[in-house]
């Protein structure tokens, strides 16, 4: 579901994925975004200045979520390189900021990448679960993905369709 309110585009506060196009809508900002409320139970995000609303994810969703995060801490515990965080908010313009699914962030970038309690930079990895849904998949698989991509995470890409999996992992910096 999407929403606008008027806002008018600075150059300096674009996103990297509105800087070489120009569009004739209304935009969101995270100064907008934060007015909305946090305890309704709705996931509340911000894409290229548009407003993604979505419920709780379902159990599905969340067993397997729970099972990459243990995988990854019982990893990382054997090998202290980084961190895993679930559900974390990221701001990386006043038009972008989302709620990965699963982050993992290095010990040498933690403290150049977080304020305020959120991601400002993009952490190494970030864990999208795909969800059913016509508009979960919409805004996971086309509008996250090119902010993720544009914003220069290192991505690993989780699409889950009924008991088939597709994976796609890039990462270098944990095979080093």
């Amino acid at each position: 579901m999407a929403f606008g309110l008027g806002q008018s585009i600075k150059a300096e506060d674009q996103s990297p994925i509105w800087k070489n196009h120009v569009f004739n809508r209304t935009l969101i900002t995270v100064a907008d975004l934060e007015k909305y409320p946090d305890d309704d139970g709705n996931r509340y995000e911000l894409i290229e200045g548009e407003l993604f609303v979505s419920t709780a994810p379902g159990l599905p969703h969340q067993f397997v979520l729970q099972n990459l995060q243990v995988a990854l801490v019982n990893f990382l515990r054997k090998n202290p390189i980084g961190r895993v965080v679930p559900g974390a908010g990221a701001v990386f313009s006043n038009f972008d900021a989302v709620i990965p699914d699963l982050v993992f962030v290095s010990n040498e970038r933690w403290s150049q990448i977080v304020a305020n309690d959120r991601f400002n930079a993009a952490p190494e990895i970030v864990i999208e679960v795909l969800s059913h849904g016509a508009e979960n998949q919409r805004r996971d698989l086309m509008a996250k993905h090119r902010l993720y991509h544009n914003t220069a995470f290192k991505n690993i890409g989780l699409s889950i369709r009924r008991i088939n999996w597709s994976c796609c992992i890039d990462t270098p910096h944990l095979t080093k």
